[in-house]
């Protein structure tokens, strides 16, 4: 997906701060943090794999009377621990869940500036 789609990263005081950094830990019965608020811009999503196995963490942006669709797959390998990626997203409401049980949800709410 390219950073159009995904929602143009912001320019002015907040184009050049660090990515944030949002860690989302996937467990055999959950996953958590339900909801996640962050600024738009660069994100490090860290999958933690608190599973005897390999996750796969799906990344959707939702748009109301639309299909989500599909921004990033996390995946761990050979049952690691942990897999990140760095994306670049917009203002919006974002679901994140392990590919295995997409009915267990998170939100990652990705505000306007100065809110």
């Amino acid at each position: 997906m390219s950073l159009s789609e995904a929602g143009a990263p912001p320019q002015g005081p907040h184009a050049n701060l660090p990515a944030q950094l949002i860690r989302v830990f996937v467990h055999g019965d959950g996953i958590y943090p339900d909801v996640v608020r962050a600024r738009p811009g660069e994100i490090l999503l860290r999958a933690e794999n608190e599973t005897l196995g390999d996750i796969s963490l799906v990344v959707e942006r939702l748009d109301p009377g639309q299909v989500p669709v599909n921004v990033k797959q996390i995946k761990t390998v050979n049952r690691g621990k942990r897999a990140q990626e760095e994306l670049a997203l917009g203002v919006g409401e974002y679901v994140y869940y392990e590919a295995s049980r997409p009915e267990i949800r998170g939100k990652l709410i990705i505000e306007p500036p100065g809110r």
